[in-house]
């Protein structure tokens, strides 16, 4: 975590903070069910993940990868790097779901 970045006011949690003074995961708790549920440990810190593809360092998106590279890979463009079939890659980018 970068210095100086406050961290989440639930004892234990070493998040940082979002809004309230509380990390995502806490917030979203009291947000959706009314308690932050102290007791309760969140899974890991993620914001800081990044591409997975060698010589990118943008921030993740999704399937390990960020945004232009799902997307290429999402079109069946892939890089060489990235995972060899989207789910679109033999439809030249096109979903092939019928829209009625």
């Amino acid at each position: 975590m970068p210095a100086g970045r406050r961290r989440c006011g639930v004892e234990g949690c070493a998040h940082p903070v979002h809004v309230r003074g509380w990390c995502t995961g806490h917030y979203n708790r009291w947000h959706t069910i009314g308690d932050v549920q102290a007791d309760r440990p969140l899974g890991p810190y993620r914001g800081s993940r990044r591409c997975e593809i060698d010589g990118c360092d943008d921030k993740h998106k999704a399937r390990g990868m960020c945004g232009p590279h799902y997307d290429r890979w999402y079109a069946g463009q892939a890089d060489s790097e990235a995972p060899a079939t989207g789910p679109n890659a033999d439809s030249g980018g096109k979903s092939s779901v019928e829209v009625s």
